[in-house]
């Protein structure tokens, strides 16, 4: 569960290195083409299909890892009485930020007029790296610097987007997992986690997330209205209770399942999602039936020693 306004600063660097997945996918180590482009080139609307974050300390790039918690984020660009506007919106299609945009050296310029304050998708810059307009694709490079415990790190989010309507739904290079709503419609129980630490498995820590074992489960449905939602039940160990969360809408980006933005936490806006990484038969040894097991994953780098990656493999069993 993550605030998405958090993501800007952790996912930057703490659970802002908050992606899923490590190295898998690198697709972003390519030349630039020539900034040949106008503001009249990108006007339509973009969906982030890819994310990634890495980090420079000392002159030293650290691996970075996919951020599928941006997938579905979207930036129209559109002009209006001669003014080039753009408008941010979260994957429910909820305004988070707009303004107007020029491009400047491979540039795109954002200034924004109207701010949500959630969700930001907010920069004031973008370095345009890539752009194939026949094929709807445009990635950018967004760069900025973070001070922790006195070292400063060079933060990078490289994201790859796509044209909503010239290149809907392709993830060009990028290994992704199909999902089908209705294929996971039901009730799934976490059974198992693996908490790696640098390459390493954690034992007390993959043992932590099981030590209330059928608590942890997710379940998905269409309500009343025919709409997809999700509920989600948790245990929190320091409340020693399981909390479980009002019905959520459901969107599915490829295969990230974001359960976004229907609830506060605190006063915070608040939302999760899954990172389905695996989708395979099993037979639960409980009960001996065959079922389905799915694993989701969750990558970030420690918040005061953002060197530190720590990756979370958890495993699901569909029970009903």
């Amino acid at each position: 569960m993550k605030r998405l306004l958090y993501i800007l600063f952790i996912s930057s660097l703490l659970v802002t290195f908050n992606s899923c997945g490590g190295s898998g996918d690198d697709p972003d180590i390519i030349p630039p083409t020539p900034t040949t482009f106008t503001k009249d080139d990108i006007i339509g609307t973009w969906e982030i299909y890819h994310s990634r974050k890495d980090i420079i300390l000392n002159g030293y790039t650290y691996e970075g890892f996919r951020d599928p918690e941006m997938d579905g984020f979207r930036t129209k660009f559109y002009k209006e009485n001669e003014t080039y506007k753009f408008i941010d919106y979260n994957p429910l299609l909820d305004i988070v930020d707009q303004g107007t945009y020029k491009i400047e050296n491979g540039h795109i310029v954002f200034t924004v007029t109207e701010f949500d304050g959630r969700d930001t998708l907010y920069t004031t810059k973008q370095n345009v790296t890539n752009i194939k307009l026949d094929e709807g694709l445009l990635y950018v490079n967004y760069s900025y610097s973070i001070n922790v415990g006195g070292q400063e790190y060079q933060v990078s989010d490289i994201r790859r987007l796509r044209n909503i309507v010239k290149a809907q739904g392709v993830h060009p290079n990028i290994n992704k997992v199909t999902i089908n709503f209705d294929d996971y419609v039901g009730t799934w129980e976490l059974y198992d986690c693996d908490v790696y630490v640098n390459g390493q498995r954690n034992k007390g820590m993959s043992e932590n997330w099981l030590d209330k074992p059928n608590i942890t489960r997710f379940k998905f449905y269409y309500n009343n209205q025919g709409q997809k939602v999700g509920v989600n039940s948790i245990y929190d160990a320091d409340k020693d209770q399981t909390i479980t969360t009002e019905p959520m809408p459901v969107i599915i980006i490829d295969d990230v399942i974001h359960l976004l933005f229907n609830y506060e936490v605190e006063g915070n806006d608040d939302g999760m999602f899954l990172w389905i990484t695996e989708r395979q038969p099993y037979t639960d040894p409980v009960t001996n039936k065959q079922t389905v097991r799915i694993r989701d994953e969750d990558e970030f780098r420690d918040k005061d020693k953002p060197t530190d990656i720590y990756n979370i493999k958890r495993f699901f069993k569909r029970i009903e």
